[in-house]
């Protein structure tokens, strides 16, 4: 196998690329789009407990 790599770079580079392609979200933005997948979690949470504070209160 490694014989064949290097025998055959190309080959092997466009293979890899696109098991990674296919394996690996967001690639090379991954953090941005974690960070504001989280953020929209926490704001939508804290819309909740506003929103069941508010129906506590109403009652």
């Amino acid at each position: 196998m490694v014989d064949d790599m290097v025998a055959r770079p190309d080959a092997w580079r466009e293979a890899i690329e696109a098991t990674r392609a296919s394996m690996i979200y967001n690639l090379g933005r991954g953090g941005e789009v974690a960070g504001a997948y989280l953020l929209d979690r926490v704001l939508a949470k804290q819309a909740e407990r506003e929103e069941e504070r508010s129906a506590r209160h109403d009652r």
